[in-house]
């Protein structure tokens, strides 16, 4: 449904054509729509529709100790809501995010621990364990709904122990080692 659809009644702002950053409108109902330059050629859309990315870890790494843990497989984020390059995302407009951070990995020795954190501005909002009797994989789930202002960062990060490495599981889009971020909106 586009915004005149949605409502005929408050003229819609022109698709976006120049720039790079996500542009934002919030209509007289407290709606927010989002455009982007290349993105539905610049047409307007409910953010909670369109601010949605999935990523998964397709490159082997290991995790030693405590790190930044960075997914590099994309699925899907036009928006341009995560950086693989750096392993951060930004909050493209105000509101409540959900960020659901997943992380398999085979530990090298019985009695190992996995533990994957979601961190916003520099601070962890939220950490998921898991305990591994075996050799064989673990996973754990970092899950949490956050409010963030326009431009807001965070990160993941991961931690094996007791100062051992662990080899990260490397999945396909929908895997063990994901990463999703949506935009549920200003309420």
């Amino acid at each position: 449904m586009t915004y005149l659809e949605y409502a005929n009644w408050v003229p819609l702002p022109t698709p976006v054509t120049t720039g790079t950053t996500v542009q934002s409108f919030t209509a007289p109902d407290g709606e927010v729509w989002v455009a982007k330059n290349g993105v539905n050629s610049g047409n307007w859309y409910r953010a909670r529709d369109v601010l949605h990315c999935n990523y998964f870890r397709s490159a082997a790494t290991t995790i030693a100790g405590q790190a930044l843990f960075i997914y590099d497989g994309l699925t899907s984020d036009p928006y341009g809501i995560y950086n693989t390059s750096n392993g951060i995302f930004t909050a493209l407009i105000a509101g409540k995010w959900r960020i659901r951070a997943a992380l398999g990995a085979t530990p090298t020795a019985s009695g190992q621990y996995v533990n994957v954190l979601i961190n916003t501005l520099g601070v962890c909002r939220a950490n998921g364990i898991t305990h591994s009797s075996s050799t064989t994989w673990d996973g754990c789930v970092a899950e949490t709904v956050w409010v963030m202002a326009l431009n807001d960062t965070g990160t993941v990060t991961a931690l094996a122990g007791p100062s051992v490495t662990m080899n990260v599981r490397v999945s396909a889009a929908g895997g063990e080692t994901t990463l999703l971020l949506d935009y549920l909106g200003t309420g």
